[in-house]
């Protein structure tokens, strides 16, 4: 009777036993389910806050290359206009404007070394500005026009040719040699100084000093 009794009481604690045990590893593999779950939610997250930082990036930047583009063209199409014996065209204005607008937004993302290329790229626009504006005077044109020509067709079409590239490159399009790029950035600002200082020495440009960003 005794005997039968513990045994009874021994299957009735296995039991138990085995219904507890059950439950905390049924708790455990949901806690363990809810926690992966967690942390795919968690992945997707970040991956979809990156994905659109840079797809925010990319249209930023597009922006400013297609707005830095159009102001150099823009800018080519008054110089010929003017050789014409024509006005200057509203349009170079309101392309300068729009670029101004998109650099300004540029400078708030941009990481150091592409706002580096942007800044060189900016001041670039700016001394090719400078010059249609004294070939608009009507100061020695013939000789203005083709440091006009030197100028677009040399180092401000390398400045932008580079601030695509570092663009591409932070996005991760086309990677590039850091150490290239901030030579071509100290070879540009070379290019830049040499002209202000040739036209302090000419007269051309009295106010340089003063000016830091010319085309804004």
């Amino acid at each position: 009777m005794v005997i039968a009794e513990l045994s009874a009481l021994l299957v009735a604690v296995v039991g138990v036993g085995g219904t507890l045990g059950a439950t905390l590893m049924a708790q455990r593999a949901r806690r363990d389910e809810v926690s992966v779950q967690n942390e795919r939610a968690e992945r997707e997250r970040r991956q979809d806050l990156e994905e659109r930082a840079v797809e925010g990036r990319r249209e930023v930047y597009a922006a400013l290359n297609g707005a830095a583009r159009a102001y150099l063209m823009a800018g080519q199409d008054a110089v010929l206009a003017l050789q014409r014996g024509e006005a200057l065209d509203p349009a170079f204005e309101t392309a300068r404007v729009a670029y101004r607008d998109q650099y300004a937004l540029a400078q708030m993302v941009l990481p150091d070394l592409p706002l580096r290329v942007a800044a060189e790229t900016n001041r670039s626009l700016g001394f090719g500005r400078l010059l249609l504006l004294q070939f608009e005077s009507g100061s020695d044109q013939d000789k203005t026009f083709q440091q006009i020509m030197e100028w677009n067709h040399g180092p401000l079409k390398n400045s932008l040719r580079l601030l695509r590239q570092v663009l591409r490159d932070d996005l991760g399009v086309a990677p590039l040699d850091r150490s290239e790029v901030q030579e071509s950035v100290a070879q540009l600002a070379i290019a830049t100084k040499d002209l202000q200082r040739r036209m302090l020495a000419e007269g051309a440009w009295p106010g340089a000093p003063q000016l830091t960003f010319p085309a804004g």
